[in-house]
């Protein structure tokens, strides 16, 4: 595969609130692989939505091999009616915690409608699969699993499984997907998101067994790519390009690792969100 970029520029570069939409417009372009936003989310929001999540009922435990929990709706590896169910019996839930730390994903999608749309039909909107609006969210925390507590992936397999026909992301090409991840709470070392500066395409994803997943690259292949790792901090917001091989790190503090994370796209002159 080839690489990202050179070295040089394979790099997380931080800009402040204020300067959100040149830091978007840069990491849509491709100039960056990584940008990250401090204090996107203040530390009163934080805390609420990570107790919040903690104590939901609704959290459960993943069950496709990936270890972690979460609340909400996401596909990969699903039904459009398992997925659906999901929506169902989530979305207000995880609407209603979102709201009650001042919906930061709705303040976070009018920053992107400014800095990417332009054009009286283009619009910011939740994908569809069969009819449906699909879910444009969830919280996740992930359990330690082999070296990593998420092991190595790319966020563009899983759009390829055929079993997922009319998931309207599908659409979206390898390097068009955008990785968000809002961090309610981040110990202050480890759980690192680790980028590998390399980008996936599907001969490779073929080759290595993962064409319809993403999930997981194997170590062997990675050794032969420089990395980086992105120290997030509880408040930050960190994008990243997804056809880029990304990991998460172990970590040994008792603070939990909780994130609020989607995916965007454009499509057309629109942008469309999932997860």
């Amino acid at each position: 595969m080839d690489h990202y970029c050179d070295p040089g520029r394979f790099r997380c570069v931080d800009h402040a609130v204020e300067d959100i939409g040149t830091a978007l417009r840069d990491l849509c372009s491709g100039a960056v692989p990584a940008i990250r936003i401090p204090w996107f989310l203040s530390a009163a929001d934080a805390e609420h939505l990570t107790s919040s999540f903690l104590q939901c009922p609704e959290v459960e435990e993943r069950q496709d091999g990936v270890w972690g929990k979460y609340l909400g709706a996401y596909h990969y590896r699903r039904t459009f009616e398992d997925y659906r169910a999901q929506i169902d019996r989530t979305s207000e839930v995880l609407s209603e915690l979102l709201k009650a730390a001042g919906d930061p994903l709705e303040h976070l999608n009018d920053e992107i409608s400014a800095a990417l749309l332009s054009g009286s039909s283009a619009r910011n909107r939740p994908a569809v699969w069969h009819g449906s609006p699909v879910a444009t969210a969830r919280m996740s925390a992930w359990l330690p699993s082999t070296d990593y507590l998420l092991d190595a992936h790319d966020d563009i397999g899983q759009l390829r499984d055929p079993e997922q026909k009319g998931f309207e992301p599908q659409r979206i090409p390898d390097d068009g997907v955008i990785a968000v991840n809002l961090y309610t709470s981040s110990p202050a070392e480890g759980g690192k998101l680790r980028l590998w500066n390399v980008m996936s395409n599907t001969a490779v994803r073929h080759e290595l067994g993962i064409a319809h997943s993403g999930y997981p690259y194997p170590g062997s292949f990675l050794d032969a790519y420089d990395y980086i790792d992105v120290q997030p901090r509880t408040g930050d917001l960190v994008l990243i390009n997804g056809a880029i091989p990304h990991a998460v790190t172990l970590h040994q503090a008792d603070e939990p690792r909780v994130a609020v994370n989607y995916f965007f796209g454009r499509l057309g002159e629109s942008i469309i969100r999932w997860v």
